[in-house]
């Protein structure tokens, strides 16, 4: 199963990270993570990116990209930054997108993934991690295929 992690260097994308490596672990189902995007630890991001060899890499503070860049050079991971980056590795064709930026930042990644249609998707709840309120989204049917 592909996946993308938006928000990877968060408490909620460490903790998935922690599930897809234990997964992997014990067999249970084979995980390969796609693209891992982070907001502004660079540091961990590289740590991640060494560790799970995603397709992309995405830093948002575009102040940190040569960072990134200069740390994953000997590998071939494709590092970009800024907000329009963010939002085309959301909308990279995956079969699951763990969404876990919070607040209003991760609003636009969070619906590139919803909407576009190379995205495969089911719905699902989506939580907002500031205030742990689940939110539900009625999509039509034909924006699901």
């Amino acid at each position: 199963m592909k996946v993308t992690i938006l928000g990877s260097t968060g408490s909620i994308g460490v903790s998935t990270l922690d599930v897809i490596s234990y997964a992997n672990s014990v067999g249970d189902q084979a995980f390969e993570v796609d693209a891992l995007i982070g907001g502004r630890n660079a540091s961990l991001l590289v740590e991640q990116a060494k560790t799970f060899r995603p397709n992309k890499v995405v830093i948002q503070d575009e102040s940190q990209f040569s960072t990134v860049k200069s740390a994953l050079a000997d590998l071939d991971i494709e590092v970009a930054s800024g907000d329009a980056a963010v939002i085309e590795a959301a909308s990279r064709p995956v079969d699951k997108v763990m969404a876990s930026i919070s607040g209003t930042c991760g609003l636009l990644p969070t619906m590139a993934a919803i909407l576009d249609p190379s995205v495969v998707r089911t719905r699902s709840a989506i939580t907002e991690n500031a205030s742990c309120q689940v939110a539900s989204f009625n999509l039509p049917e034909e924006s699901l295929t």
